[in-house]
């Protein structure tokens, strides 16, 4: 009889460790959290503000880029673009060198982009 008291008094000794410890990571994982959604705010940039002239600049450079790309001026489209520079077509993201050969393959098997750039 006295072997399954001590049986038992261990295993709520036991227990009571694991739910303390239960309770350590419940406070610890509350506190992430709380800290990720309250101080999460404030981790977001600022909205980018934009002038009417600079609408007139990003315009130019987009006129100039699809210049050098329709005439096959790699040197030209380089200049313009930088080197992180990426484009999507179809829902895939082309970086700016897959880009660049891709125009220089087309422009070498005679394809040619036609069309306007025109904004409103």
């Amino acid at each position: 009889m006295l072997r399954v008291i001590i049986g038992i008094v261990s295993l709520r000794g036991d227990l009571i460790e694991s739910m303390k410890n239960c309770f350590r990571r419940f406070g610890v994982l509350s506190f992430a959290v709380m800290i990720v959604f309250c101080c999460g705010r404030s981790a977001h940039a600022a909205p980018c503000t934009t002038m009417p002239e600079d609408q007139a600049s990003v315009v130019e450079v987009m006129r100039q880029m699809y210049v050098a790309t329709t005439k096959g001026d790699l040197d030209g489209f380089n200049k313009i673009a930088s080197p992180e520079f990426y484009a999507f077509d179809g829902g895939k993201r082309f970086d700016g060198d897959v880009l660049r050969k891709l125009i220089k393959a087309a422009h070498e098997a005679g394809k040619r982009s036609g069309g306007s750039f025109d904004v409103e």
